[in-house]
């Protein structure tokens, strides 16, 4: 009965949109979302987050998307930034970022920057972000299966402070869902959802659906 019904949605999506990819579990893409409820840019406030990636290689990171989401004064535009780090995120390696000052830095804080918050953010200033690790990698000659990014092959430990040891930070949380295509990273559809009740969103609230 399962499979009738998949054929009937094939045949419907096929004569209105002319597209599979979003009946019957097709997918262009997987993410994994952290959400950071707190980071400050007081350097005295840095944040250290380390990155493993337990997957195969299916499951090597394509984008990386940072939004920050709400800061003191409530004056964010929730822009994606784009991090140029992909290499550092393929299977089995580990990373570690810091968000120090206005700036996001691969490594240490005296190693490249790649996020520049400047503009956005003031000196000494509370705020709150996602990180988003995307693959859009699919089954082919050189990959077995089509990528699937979860919270337990893409995961992440936060510390803070510059004393040592370090504080561990608590709150942040993970989500994973997929990402509905390879050019438009931001619209994410968590797994709980049926994938083709949002196609056409350009950005998702990952908890509802509902766009903003």
């Amino acid at each position: 009965m399962k499979n009738i019904v998949c054929l009937v949605l094939v045949l419907v999506s096929l004569f209105f949109i002319g597209s599979v990819s979003e009946v019957c579990g097709g997918t262009n893409g997987t993410y994994v979302t952290y959400y950071l409820p707190y980071l400050h840019t007081n350097p005295a406030g840095v944040v250290y987050c380390v990155v493993s990636n337990f997957g195969i290689g299916a499951d090597n990171i394509t984008h990386v998307n940072f939004n920050i989401m709400g800061n003191e004064r409530g004056s964010v535009d929730r822009s994606t930034a784009q991090l140029t780090v992909l290499n550092y995120f393929t299977s089995k390696k580990t990373v570690m970022l810091a968000f120090s000052g206005q700036g996001i830095y691969v490594g240490t804080t005296t190693d490249n920057q790649y996020v520049n918050m400047s503009s956005i953010l003031g000196t000494s200033e509370m705020y709150g972000a996602k990180l988003s690790f995307v693959s859009t990698i699919v089954a082919g000659t050189n990959a077995v299966r089509d990528s699937h990014l979860n919270c337990k092959n893409l995961v992440m430990s936060c510390f803070q402070g510059t004393s040592n040891p370090k504080r561990n930070l608590v709150g942040y949380s993970c989500e994973a869902g997929y990402a509905s295509n390879a050019d438009d990273v931001t619209t994410f559809k968590p797994y709980n959802i049926r994938q083709n009740n949002f196609s056409g969103e350009t950005t998702a609230d990952n908890a509802t659906g509902y766009s903003f």
